[in-house]
């Protein structure tokens, strides 16, 4: 080695090393020589990319996501197999674009309800990223679903699954990645900037316009001011052009349901729980099972519900007086749903009853032969404030700590008053 390339590895630290590999004297094979890198100390530590930071000591493993796995029988007649029903359940599943078809372990079958009985032979071969052979045991058919946490919109996709028993995960393939919006429908290709960008948005069907959060959804702002005239003539062949005008004007206000930041609140004195002068709390101090297929989910959806500013953490050193439990149920998606059981709070509460014209006689009011529009609230309790001095009230457990309202919570039987007192000055009464 000369010059400047010796000084280099000197300076560095580095040293290229040339080394002879000893072949078999008794055979008579010639001497080769392996040219190879180290250090006089170490291997050189892993570290990746980061186009802003340089080169970092992060480590990114495969991206997980929530998905909920369960069957249809129009699957199993299109192959003519027969294996029992999956029952949605949440699961979670790696996300590589390298895999070309979908596969899990023995693990995933049984947590799915499946034993190696339900499964199937397939006339198909797998490898490892190594080239190794995967030893397939057989395939179901599955569908996965999720939902955009930014439109609230469910996807869906569907695949052959091979089983594996060397497997732990379940990996979903590149196919299914494009069907449920994770990649692009031209993955793989090179963009930049904000050709990028707009990529990204095209795939998620998100407005182009406005500033964006560091989450990617569009910022929460105000709602403009109504328009002195309107855009289109309000014709019936106009409607459709209409309703995206609404929807884009309203984008980052209305219909922004950014699951990442603050939600907005009503402008309304905050709602105050009144509790009777006799009562006695009563305080739950064990926290419900969780199923354990439904714990990552439900644990994502209490982390939302912090960020978004409805509930928060009990800071240390707070007395337990009274304190609800927090159950799980499963939705007929698979899907879990939360729920605090607020029923010795509400035994003990007095209402401020409000009365509002119910909905089915709000629809018979209106005339025949006009159009009308079906609006639905989204966190419509969750945008009512609820009073400091009363939030320990709400107070309830989980296995992952204690928790309390910020907003009216569902479940107590005062928040629809409180709640709908509000909507009367938010909404004038039109019936």
């Amino acid at each position: 080695m000369s010059g400047p390339s010796m000084d280099a590895a000197v300076e560095t630290g580095w040293q290229i090393v040339s080394r002879r590999r000893h072949g078999n004297r008794r055979s008579g094979r010639q001497q080769t020589p392996a040219i190879m890198a180290s250090t006089a100390e170490a291997a050189i530590p892993p570290m990746m990319w980061d186009p802003d930071q340089g080169w970092t000591h992060k480590a990114e493993g495969h991206g997980k996501i929530s998905l909920t796995a369960f069957t249809r029988e129009e699957d199993l007649r299109k192959f003519g197999i027969r294996h029992r029903q999956v029952r949605p359940t949440v699961v979670s599943v790696v996300a590589d674009s390298g895999c070309q078809s979908p596969i899990m372990g023995l693990s995933a079958l049984y947590r799915l309800g499946l034993n190696k009985s339900d499964l199937t032979r397939i006339r198909a071969t797998a490898t490892s990223i190594s080239g190794q052979k995967i030893e397939i045991i057989g395939i179901v058919v599955l569908r996965f679903s999720g939902r955009d946490k930014v439109s609230g919109k469910t996807v869906e996709t569907a695949g052959q699954v091979r089983v594996a028993a060397d497997v732990r995960d379940i990996y979903i393939s590149k196919s299914m990645m494009i069907d449920l919006g994770i990649l692009s429908k031209d993955f793989p290709s090179i963009r930049v900037g904000d050709d990028q960008k707009a990529a990204t948005m095209a795939a998620c069907k998100t407005p182009p316009a406005g500033d964006r959060a560091p989450c990617g959804c569009l910022r929460r702002t105000g709602p403009p001011p109504p328009p002195e005239t309107l855009p289109f003539e309000p014709v019936e062949k106009n409607v459709g052009k209409m309703k995206e005008y609404l929807l884009d004007a309203y984008a980052s206000s209305a219909f922004n349901k950014c699951p990442h930041e603050p939600l907005p609140m009503m402008k309304c004195a905050p709602i105050r729980i009144h509790v009777k002068e006799d009562a006695k709390p009563v305080a739950c101090k064990t926290a419900s099972t969780v199923p354990l297929h439904l714990r990552e989910a439900v644990k994502a959806q209490l982390e939302e519900d912090v960020a978004l500013g409805t509930i928060e953490r009990v800071p240390i050193g707070v007395e337990t007086t009274w304190q609800a439990r927090m159950h799980v149920v499963t939705k007929p998606d698979g899907t879990p749903r939360r729920t605090v059981d607020l029923r010795h709070l509400n035994d003990h509460c007095i209402r401020e009853t409000e009365h509002i014209v119910p909905p089915y006689k709000q629809a018979r009011l209106i005339p025949a032969g006009v159009w009308k529009t079906k609006t639905d609230a989204w966190n419509g309790y969750h945008s009512c404030p609820l009073d400091k001095r009363d939030r320990h009230l709400t107070t309830f457990i989980t296995e992952w700590g204690r928790f309390r309202n910020l907003v009216a919570p569902q479940g107590f039987m005062a928040s629809g008053d409180g709640y709908n007192q509000t909507e009367i000055l938010v909404v004038p009464l039109w019936v």
